[in-house]
């Protein structure tokens, strides 16, 4: 049976000079169908991607032959998550369909603070916590790593840092030093903000509550058993040759999303000449 995929209309895109004095508004942007692929970034699938839409509006990924996204790896469930896509917008909803080892979801520096409405799980490379969100206690207690067992009180209208050095809870990371995470508890409710300088593959990754639908779009990693999949919105490459110099000053910026509207993609993609010296990009 032949299967078919809605496809919103599709309209051309005009650049529009704008003059002195005026404004852009969203609805003068065209809109355009989002051909995500989905890039394995990590993981014994490390390279290899797909198109999203070539697997429909639907897509099951686990290790099951019934699953329209087949993944031959023994951490994945037979049905692991899906991917549904909204209709007519760049979003598409994650949820996880009850597996062994859970659907996680990156926390990206482009994002507002993630709320913690209850218990959540979260992974920061070896170090696995929980925060606990409920009427009696407001913890970070550590599940896995070199602070197994270590619990943080979250006190209220204060903010707790986690990072690799000259923070609250300092954490043994094979990363960057600049990579901090900030939790904070505002009348009760507990948020956590991803607050690095620089986009990576890496970082802090939350677990999809079993009845929870997450919403993912350009530049959102997924963790699914030992692979991290990258939604990306162009399919970009990198390549770079040091040249004559000791190490590599120039650096490049890559974001698939700059996030700034719901309605519209706007990735941003540079190179940047090192002249000599090493250069830092900052997000914020």
């Amino acid at each position: 049976m032949e299967k078919t995929t809605h496809i919103p209309n599709e309209k051309k895109i005009y650049a529009k000079h704008v003059g002195k004095g005026e404004k852009i508004k969203l609805k003068d942007i065209a809109f355009f169908p989002i051909e995500y692929i989905l890039r394995c970034v990590d993981g014994p699938y490390e390279g290899k991607q797909i198109r999203i839409k070539d697997l429909g509006d639907e897509i099951i990924i686990g290790s099951g032959s019934e699953c329209n996204f087949y993944l031959k790896d023994s951490g994945i469930s037979k049905k692991h998550c899906k991917l549904t896509w909204v209709p007519s917008t760049i979003i598409y909803f994650l949820e996880d369909l009850e597996s062994d080892l859970g659907t996680w979801l990156k926390i990206s520096c482009l994002d507002d603070a993630y709320e913690i409405k209850e218990n959540t799980v979260f992974s920061l490379f070896q170090h696995v916590f929980e925060i606990t969100n409920d009427s009696t206690s407001k913890v970070l207690r550590f599940l896995q790593g070199p602070k197994k067992g270590a619990e943080y009180n979250i006190d209220e209208e204060s903010i707790l840092m986690i990072g690799k050095k000259g923070t609250d809870i300092e954490l043994e990371m094979k990363c960057l030093e600049n990579q901090i995470y900030k939790i904070m508890k505002i009348k009760g409710r507990i948020f956590i903000i991803n607050n690095c300088d620089e986009m990576t593959d890496e970082g802090l990754f939350y677990k999809i509550h079993k009845n929870e639908r997450a919403v993912v779009r350009g530049g959102d990693i997924i963790r699914i058993g030992k692979s991290c999949f990258r939604i990306i919105v162009h399919n970009w490459g990198i390549f770079s040759e040091i040249g004559d110099r000791m190490q590599q000053e120039d650096r490049n910026c890559i974001i698939d999303d700059l996030r700034l509207f719901d309605e519209v993609v706007i990735p941003f993609y540079a190179v940047y000449d090192g002249h000599g010296g090493k250069i830092k990009i900052k997000m914020k």
